[in-house]
């Protein structure tokens, strides 16, 4: 069950944490942004670092929770006009969901490699609760490993839309 309570505060966090690090090291939290335009998490050597790093982490004492938040923009309600435009448009719709379908691969393909290291991980997969990838079998089959999906109001916590959330 999603507790509202702890939406805030992971809403708060994660804003803060990202947006003002010297406030999480003040606080004793850390975060890590990874993503473009330094990593291009859909390039397998990328990933491969990024779950060494979990693992390093969690060898060094810390607790690992991943949020994900894979582009959207693919996905979102008005690609269903944009897709009706013209070819070329149909096109780069669909190479958008192609590119966004290879990142998820590589995100389970991480959770997976991590959980064999044995590393307790938290996981968080976001989307705006209206994208139509949410129909999409692969994202289906992670939302059912993940176990929980929390749907909330993001813009009652600072965001800019409605987002699903998916904890580990």
């Amino acid at each position: 069950e999603c507790d509202q309570w702890l939406h805030r505060v992971v809403c708060r966090w994660r804003q803060r944490c990202i947006s003002d690090r010297s406030w999480c090291v003040r606080h004793g939290h850390g975060a890590v942004r990874l993503g473009l335009p330094d990593n291009a998490l859909r390039l397998s050597s990328v990933v491969d670092d990024v779950v060494d790093a979990v693992i390093k982490s969690y060898l060094r004492g810390f607790a690992v929770i991943i949020w994900a938040a894979l582009p959207c923009t693919p996905w979102c309600t008005w690609q269903r006009v944009n897709a009706h435009l013209s070819d070329q448009a149909w096109q780069r719709v669909q190479h958008g969901r192609t590119e966004s379908m290879l990142m998820l691969a590589q995100l389970d393909r991480a959770l997976q490699d991590i959980r064999r290291a044995g590393v307790p991980v938290g996981v968080a997969f976001e989307w705006p609760r209206s994208a139509d990838g949410w129909k999409v079998e692969a994202v289906q089959n992670l939302v059912s490993d993940l176990g929980t999906q929390c749907d909330f109001d993001g813009r009652q916590h600072g965001l800019t839309d409605r987002w699903v959330a998916v904890p580990y």
